[in-house]
């Protein structure tokens, strides 16, 4: 859903080979680049359509809600190991939800690519508009768009360069976002944007919608579900716990971090963007607040549109890329064969038609948002994530090794026992922390003579241990970290031979691997207690009824785009 959109779930996701301490600030980059995207173009219509009262409880609501909900996804995600989304619910709620998890991502995904055509139209029909004074026609401009770079962009084999070119592409969004707070203060004094045609663009921000109070009521169910998904980025998730660097529980906290960063600072953005631009153009906002400058004339905001309308059409090829995957793999094939490149081909072909035969005939992005997120959201944003809080003590109960960490006896770093402790709550847990990450680096030999534990390596990182019982047969613990010296590297191959090294540093390349595979025993919802059932399935039909809510609402507002 954003302009980084999942160019971390295709190629990237979270750098494996990255310090612990460099980690937390790589991992809010990420989720922040997959939360915000093209549908904080459409905010401030939302903030000037319920006005900034009932935004303002609107965004507290979400907020809350989705910290809650990804709190539980989290931790779900953590005590089952699982790989993906997907992976979870088949193995908390079983196949078939697993089958619908993947219709509502579908639904969802297909939602933004028909925006995304929308939204990289806009922008080019705008520059041209503006710069050459030749209107476009939107008919014409969506179809070379979409057949002549989006579906070219998509038959690529490889999309490893157009995920580094997104990453770079995403720093338009903060562009975007100072360029909106600066043009709000530049105009500030005269409370007047712009003027065209004897017509003044001025400031104006109701308190609320201009409505009776059922309709503002409905106004505002409608948008809770795009609002909702607008906020979280779900899927990155698992990757986070299985390509972090660090003992297991350790990841988790960097995942949790991570989440409640970015939560800040997108909503900062959407707060800015929402409220000054809302503001600015008053009732002469359109839903794409980039084509509401149109008339303005103003090269610089046109130039922004189109480089907007650039990286659009650039990260269309990521949305899609997930998607023909899952699907190729349910015929048993895998994309990277031949036999699977030419049914990705039929995909990219099925879904560029059906996205470019809706946004042929609309323009309207908040209704877009509203309806999918409403359709797909129920089990994407709700049901699968507190179904997760249904059963989340049964699940920390039987994962509950994962939160162990041996300490084989080795020394403890105080200040960092001291953080930790701050950080999870826990102060053994916190202890075991800081001997996993900061042990000292040593080779022990047991049961031997005094004196014959020697110090190879003399750095404070990841332990890295050899331990040799005398008498015995001989039993290699080895934990090299990525800093590992070459003279380390050099007495253990001699000790043991480069054979015996390789698989266990392939299966330090795999940190997910470690505690093996989690069983999830049957029957685990019948397990937990009544009133948690019941608590959880209110909320799951609470929610329910906002989404059916949402998708009325948000239908009748497409048909009034259709007929005027």
């Amino acid at each position: 859903q954003t302009l980084k959109t999942n160019a971390e779930l295709i190629e990237q996701g979270p750098n494996t080979q990255k310090k612990p301490k460099g980690q937390l600030s790589s991992s809010i980059f990420t989720m922040f680049t997959q939360m915000m995207g093209s549908s904080i173009l459409a905010f401030p219509f939302v903030v000037q359509k319920l006005g900034w009262i009932l935004t303002t409880l609107l965004l507290i609501h979400s907020v809350v809600m989705v910290l809650v909900a990804v709190h539980y996804y989290l931790n779900a995600c953590y005590y089952t190991q699982a790989a993906s989304y997907k992976d979870l619910v088949t193995k908390l709620m079983g196949k078939k939800m697993g089958q619908l998890l993947d219709m509502s991502l579908f639904l969802s995904y297909y939602g933004y690519m028909v925006a995304y055509v929308i939204v990289s139209s806009n922008g080019i029909v705008t520059f041209v508009l503006n710069a050459f004074d030749y209107q476009l026609n939107t008919y014409i401009t969506k179809i070379v768009l979409t057949v002549g770079i989006m579906l070219p962009l998509c038959l690529l084999k490889s999309l490893k360069q157009i995920s580094m070119i997104s990453t770079f592409a995403g720093m338009i969004i903060f562009v975007f976002v100072f360029s909106i707070i600066a043009y709000f203060f530049m105009h500030i004094d005269t409370k007047t944007l712009c003027s065209y045609d004897g017509h003044d663009i001025k400031y104006s921000l109701p308190n609320f919608p201009d409505a009776n109070a059922g309709m503002s009521t409905l106004f505002f169910i409608m948008y809770i579900p795009s609002i909702f998904g607008a906020l979280t980025a779900l899927p990155v998730v698992p990757r986070f716990l299985k390509e972090l660097v660090g003992p297991y529980p350790f990841r988790k906290i960097i995942a949790e971090k991570a989440v409640l960063w970015s939560m800040i600072f997108v909503v900062t953005c959407y707060i800015l963007v929402g409220y000054m631009g809302a503001w600015m153009f008053g009732s002469d906002l359109d839903q794409n607040i980039l084509k509401s400058f149109t008339p303005c004339k103003d090269m610089y905001t046109d130039i922004l549109s189109l480089l907007y309308a650039i990286v659009v059409m650039i990260n269309f090829p990521l949305v899609l890329y997930p998607l023909k995957t899952s699907l190729v793999q349910t015929f048993h094939e895998q994309i990277e064969t031949k036999k699977g490149y030419r049914m990705s081909i039929w995909i990219d072909l099925i879904f560029i038609a059906a996205a470019l035969l809706l946004a042929l005939f609309l323009e309207a992005i908040v209704s877009i948002f509203g309806l999918f997120a409403a359709i797909a959201g129920f089990v994407f944003y709700f049901l699968a994530p507190f179904y997760c809080f249904i059963v989340m003590n049964k699940l920390r109960e039987n994962g509950k090794h994962l939160d162990e960490i041996e300490d084989n006896g080795q020394p403890v770093d105080n200040i960092a026992t001291a953080i930790f402790a701050l950080a999870t709550g826990n102060l053994q847990q916190a202890r075991r922390l800081s001997i996993k990450m900061f042990g000292q680096d040593e080779v022990i030999v047991e049961n031997g003579p005094r004196g014959r534990t020697a110090s190879v390596v003399g750095q404070r990182r990841q332990s890295r241990r050899i331990s040799i019982k005398q008498e015995q047969k001989i039993d290699f613990k080895i934990n090299l970290g990525d800093e590992s010296s070459d003279l380390a590297n050099d007495v253990i191959n001699r000790m043991i031979g480069d054979d015996e090294v390789q698989p266990v540093m392939q299966k330090q390349e795999k940190p997910n691997e470690e505690f093996g595979d989690v069983y999830i025993p049957k029957g685990l919802y019948q397990k937990v207690p009544k009133n948690r059932r019941t608590a959880g399935l209110t909320i799951i039909g609470i929610y329910g009824i906002i989404c059916v809510i949402g998708v009325i609402m948000n239908t009748i507002d497409v048909i009034n785009v259709f007929s005027g």
